[in-house]
């Protein structure tokens, strides 16, 4: 089985969505901050991450802005 190089070394950075019928993949972006502020508060979520759980909208802007920049 052969696979084909991208076209150029960067073309792995072009941000794609995964989409079918049961799930979305996307690219992590500040417009989910909200969105993932109103779950912080499940400890299931952060039970086995090396971080502690953010608390309000402002540690979940970073935490996200981090990922982001990374």
């Amino acid at each position: 089985m052969s696979s084909t190089p991208p076209a150029t070394e960067h073309d792995w950075l072009i941000p794609l969505v995964l989409e079918n019928e049961w799930v979305r993949l996307e690219p992590l972006a500040l417009s989910h901050v909200p969105d993932l502020a109103l779950v912080t508060d499940e400890v299931e979520i952060w039970r086995w991450l090396p971080i502690n759980a953010p608390k309000g909208v402002a540690e979940v802007r970073a935490l996200v802005q981090s990922g982001i920049d990374d």
